[in-house]
């Protein structure tokens, strides 16, 4: 009974407002939280987190290609409309190599006034001079390149300082005869004026049963 009652008279003493025991208490738990506890992050310190990730997103954004100050950098959809629109105005040079001939033609650029995309000029392995299954071969597509690059330097008067697009379709054997033909010290005039090569050339997939092929 008499430790029952010192012990409830110790805990009233300790709850009692100025008690020596509560401040000591208190001091010793303030003193533990402050070693022991993180520091509570207030506003402040949150905005200035904030402005130093932004100032850090800006020097990074400065330094990408195509980005200045106080203005967007290109995206891809601009970019595209540009490359578009230099496509379009691009004198077009398409290379047709097929299992029997070598096509090469010079068309208008497509924003042209006057009949854009229409034909210009066009050489073949048959205006080369090759006859038959000659029309096919690797010199014939070599031949009819060169022809096509001596009419557009003789054309230079006339078209003036032109940019081409060069369009390959089909896998003939004058595709490699004018590719080498662009590429050798004949084809130095021309080369000079590309900006841009794609392929066009139509793969199939799926679709009906192929004919049947010829026995040679």
């Amino acid at each position: 009974m008499f430790g029952l009652v010192s012990l409830r008279s110790l805990r009233a003493a300790a709850a009692a407002p100025g008690s020596s025991l509560l401040r000591a208490s208190a001091a010793g738990a303030s003193r533990s939280v402050s070693s022991s506890a993180p520091r509570r992050v207030g506003d402040a310190d949150l905005l200035s987190d904030v402005d130093r990730a932004d100032a850090f997103a800006a020097d990074a954004y400065a330094e990408m290609p195509g980005a200045s100050s106080g203005s967007r950098g290109v995206g891809s959809s601009q970019y595209r409309k540009r490359q578009l629109k230099a496509d379009a105005a691009a004198h077009q040079l398409h290379v047709q190599a097929s299992r029997n001939n070598t096509i090469i033609t010079l068309a208008r650029p497509h924003d042209a006034r006057e009949h854009p995309g229409g034909t210009i000029m066009s050489t073949s392995g048959g205006t080369a001079g090759f006859k038959k299954s000659a029309r096919s071969g690797y010199e014939a597509g070599y031949r009819a390149a060169t022809t096509m690059f001596a009419a557009l330097e003789a054309a230079e008067r006339k078209l003036g300082d032109i940019k081409l697009d060069v369009v390959w379709k089909g896998f003939g054997q004058g595709r490699d005869a004018v590719f080498r033909a662009l590429t050798s010290s004949e084809g130095e005039y021309v080369r000079a004026r590309v900006v841009g090569m794609r392929d066009a050339t139509n793969i199939k997939i799926g679709g009906v049963r192929p004919k049947k092929r010829r026995m040679l």
